[in-house]
């Protein structure tokens, strides 16, 4: 609106100009010239007057343009005492418009009975393998505990003799006694005391002394005449194979 003031305001001076100019020139050398300018005013004036009408018609589609806009039918209420940015009747005009200042009426939804038992039962089942497992650790502990005491007891010199084994060994009734023994050829002789209860192929254990455990063990072979000949078994002694006349030959047990 304000440039439509502005050219008819110019428009107007020009107009008073060429007035003022065409009666107050008098002399007659220039006349032609005086035309001249004339008409150029003319030309000027008829182009402003082209330009106003082309800005009333634009501005004249413009306002048909935004009255014709929903957001303007109505952007005030009636009383004028709470003005809106956003018309009510645009949510109608536009279904997928979600107006910002409309009230959110959503409640977040709360858990079922049925999933407050599903992770009722799913803490339990958890709380019951954290017992598995730890009752699994301390099971493997205690394991470990023992494979050590064995292994220690397996490096030892001599492995630690069970008192009631060693009393049985002790009380054990003599089947032969060692007669002689030839570590080069490792021939053992053996003077049969009770016969009848052994036999040829069976093992039996050298025992020295009354309370003596046994040393090692032998592999029993020919018997005639109450003399026996027997075989040293290397592995079942603690070194080297150390048999001596005397020596106790017992069922081991």
């Amino acid at each position: 609106m304000n440039t439509v003031r502005i050219l008819i305001c110019a428009t107007f001076a020009l107009l008073v100009a060429a007035l003022v100019h065409s009666y107050t020139s008098k002399d007659p050398g220039t006349a032609k010239q005086t035309t001249v300018e004339k008409v150029n005013q003319d030309l000027s004036i008829r182009e402003l007057r082209q330009e106003l009408e082309s800005l009333k018609l634009e501005n004249q589609r413009k306002r048909n343009l935004y009255s014709s806009s929903p957001i303007y039918n109505n952007p005030f209420p009636s009383d004028y005492s709470s003005p809106t940015l956003i018309p009510s009747n645009l949510n109608n005009a536009n279904p997928a418009f979600v107006n910002p200042l409309a009230q959110n009426t959503a409640t977040v939804a709360q858990p079922s009975g049925e999933m407050i038992d599903k992770l009722a039962e799913q803490a339990k089942e958890i709380a019951h393998l954290k017992a598995l497992q730890a009752a699994a650790n301390a099971e493997n502990d205690m394991l470990n505990q023992e494979a050590e005491i064995i292994q220690g007891e397996i490096l030892n010199d001599e492995p630690p003799v069970d008192a009631a084994r060693a009393a049985v060994i002790a009380n054990a009734l003599v089947m032969a006694t060692v007669q002689v023994y030839d570590p080069a050829s490792g021939i053992l002789v053996l003077d049969l005391v009770r016969p009848q209860n052994i036999s040829p192929g069976q093992i039996l254990g050298i025992r020295r002394g009354d309370t003596g455990g046994i040393i090692g063990r032998i592999n029993m072979g020919r018997m005639e005449n109450m003399i026996g000949y027997a075989d040293p078994i290397a592995e079942s002694f603690f070194g080297d194979i150390d048999i001596q006349a005397g020596d106790a030959i017992i069922v081991a047990p």
